[in-house]
């Protein structure tokens, strides 16, 4: 690929009518696979390419590019959260990731629904990031309030859903670009 270190390919996969270099240039003999090893590709974006090549050089580079301006974004974005806010039945949400998470109903104050930040592992290779109240603002039965964010992959910082899974247990998606 072009700006890039030259790679070597085994000899094997040379002419054998899949195309290794985005230029297909391992395919220079123009080399067809038979019939019946011809993957009837509906998905025209598969990682699978066979002959007769095309160069596809300059689409994989725009898209390493798209996808590197991304993770910038993301890594910048990782050092300081911005404060992202949502209106839901009439209630405000201040989503301070990593600081704090509150509720305000006009006109009462706002409430406190998560600090002190800690990873939970929910799952193989997924972490959420959990918030507890403090003992100042215990639900009514004594439960502490916990707001558990969910951190998916988007372009901006910003609230796509909150909701109150259990009593005092709240989930909120937070959309960003440090998730990518």
């Amino acid at each position: 690929m072009p700006d890039t270190e030259p790679h070597f390919i085994v000899s094997s996969r040379v002419n054998d009518g899949l195309c290794d270099c985005c230029d297909g240039s391992d395919e220079w003999n123009n080399v067809l696979l038979p019939k019946d090893l011809i993957i009837k590709v509906k998905n025209k974006k598969s990682s699978v390419y066979q002959g007769p090549c095309e160069n596809k050089c300059a689409k994989i580079i725009q898209m390493n590019q798209e996808n590197y301006k991304i993770k910038q974004l993301g890594k910048r974005l990782k050092k300081s959260y911005l404060q992202a806010a949502g209106v839901l039945d009439n209630k405000a949400y201040t989503v301070c990731p990593f600081e704090s998470v509150k509720q305000q109903q006009f006109p009462h104050p706002a409430r406190v629904l998560g600090r002190r930040p800690q990873w939970k592992h929910v799952l193989p290779y997924k972490y959420v990031l959990q918030m507890v109240a403090g003992d100042a603002d215990l639900c009514p039965d004594g439960i502490s309030r916990t707001t558990n964010i969910h951190f998916i992959c988007g372009l901006n910082d910003k609230v796509t859903q909150i909701l109150e899974d259990d009593r005092c247990l709240y989930i909120v998606k937070f959309s960003t670009p440090a998730a990518c």
